[in-house]
């Protein structure tokens, strides 16, 4: 067998010839397949210009590849390209390290689309950057979707500022419509607590004179929270003011004239429910107890319309709840409410509440309820008016584990002194 001449192929030098032209024409399909534009810069070359591109490339700019070979890729940038990530890029590439930026790129229409675009150096054997790969992805869907998104949460924002300063003015408004200090009235002994939840809610109560021997007191809670309950609340305590004139529910002008005569509480609530149902738009639903003390007859006269029961609490210790019916107010048109009559003596106590006080615990746990309201003011009774509420509301936040109350918490307190 003669030996191969100089310079001939032998059949290895073939088949490792065969084995590379494979896998080159294997990549270069690969990177022709790919989704995400491909490009290839010498680096070795006057303004570094593109040597190959594939043809995702072509789809995502709608260059052509003469219009693409030869070219450095800034051509694809424009007015609205960010300075900085120019500046960013260009110090990768003179620095010879990667970088992956997000740039606003521009296609040959003019049209522009965000380019996720990666760059990676080529370095020969001696660690020599010869040329730079380039990879862009479009994210224009994603960074639209990010915008929107952004300018979604900035509205919001402003939103929430609105309601909150919606909130706080409600807020205010309630509370100016509750008794500044203590209520002082000749003959009674008062104290009052109120503790707002972490909602607006639609509590309300007050406590006033209606002439020389009568005293009107009653309690309020708007069903809800929010703003609507709040304002409701305080559109009902100017109802509910000692006024007389044709809006007043609490008096009536005699029709022989005279003094205007004290209107009993059944019918005030009965003209609150007529009222609602009269009124367009219509509140909401909203329970009340209202009550006169006639100081010279030492009588408590009330009516209640889906209110808590009052306790109330002798002198000589026996403690009692008094009976509390009726339909709420806007819940049945034309409703009747009953009227109760009890003594009201020197040294006796009487407590009106809300809801809160009684619902008052945390998740999974039972309420606080009436009976354990009832005792302990029953072991409040020889104690000052205002350090028995201190203490209910003391067994309501240790009840409650140191949380928020979940609606309002009022209470009302009166002792007759004469």
């Amino acid at each position: 067998m003669l030996p191969p001449k100089p310079h001939s192929k032998t059949f290895t030098d073939a088949s490792s010839e065969s084995t590379l032209g494979r896998e080159l024409r294997l990549k270069n399909l690969a990177m022709d397949s790919t989704g995400e534009g491909i490009t290839i810069a010498d680096a070795q070359l006057p303004d570094m210009p593109i040597i190959y591109a594939n043809d995702a490339f072509f789809q995502l700019t709608g260059y052509s590849t003469a219009e693409v070979i030869g070219r450095n890729c800034r051509f694809l940038q424009g007015s609205g390209t960010n300075p900085a990530t120019v500046q960013q890029i260009r110090d990768a590439i003179r620095n010879g390290r990667e970088t992956t930026v997000e740039i606003l790129n521009y296609r040959k229409d003019g049209t522009s689309f965000w380019n996720r675009l990666g760059i990676t150096p080529i370095r020969d054997e001696k660690n020599k950057v010869t040329h730079f790969v380039g990879v862009q992805f479009d994210i224009t869907r994603r960074v639209e979707a990010e915008e929107r998104l952004q300018a979604a949460n900035l509205r919001l924002q402003s939103l929430n500022q609105r309601m909150k300063r919606e909130l706080e003015a409600a807020s205010r408004a309630q509370l100016s419509h509750l008794p500044s200090g203590a209520i002082e009235v000749p003959g009674l002994r008062t104290a009052w607590t109120f503790r707002p939840c972490n909602e607006l809610a639609g509590d309300n109560f007050n406590l006033f004179a209606i002439d020389d021997c009568h005293v009107a007191v009653y309690i309020l809670d708007v069903v809800g929270h929010g703003v609507c309950a709040a304002l409701e609340a305080v559109t009902l305590s100017r109802i509910l003011t000692p006024i007389n004139d044709e809006s007043a529910v609490l008096f009536e002008q005699s029709k022989k004239g005279g003094n205007p005569r004290i209107v009993s509480p059944a019918r005030v609530l009965q003209s609150l429910n007529d009222r609602f149902f009269a009124e367009e738009p219509r509140g909401q639903f909203y329970t009340i107890l209202y009550g006169i003390i006639d100081l010279d007859a030492s009588e408590f006269r009330y009516a209640s319309a889906g209110h808590p029961r009052p306790t109330l609490i002798k002198k000589s210790g026996e403690t009692e709840l008094l009976e509390s019916a009726g339909f709420v107010v806007g819940h049945v048109e034309g409703s009747k409410y009953d009227e109760h009559v009890v003594r009201f003596s020197r040294g006796d106590r009487l407590y009106l509440l809300t809801d809160g006080v009684l619902e008052a615990g945390v998740p999974h746990q039972n309420e606080f309820g009436t009976d354990r309201v009832s005792r302990l003011l029953h072991a409040q009774r020889d104690e000052d008016l205002e350090t028995s509420l201190n203490k209910l509301m003391e067994e309501l936040n240790v009840w409650c584990q140191g949380m928020e109350f979940s609606d309002d918490v009022s209470v009302i307190a009166l002792e007759k002194t004469e």
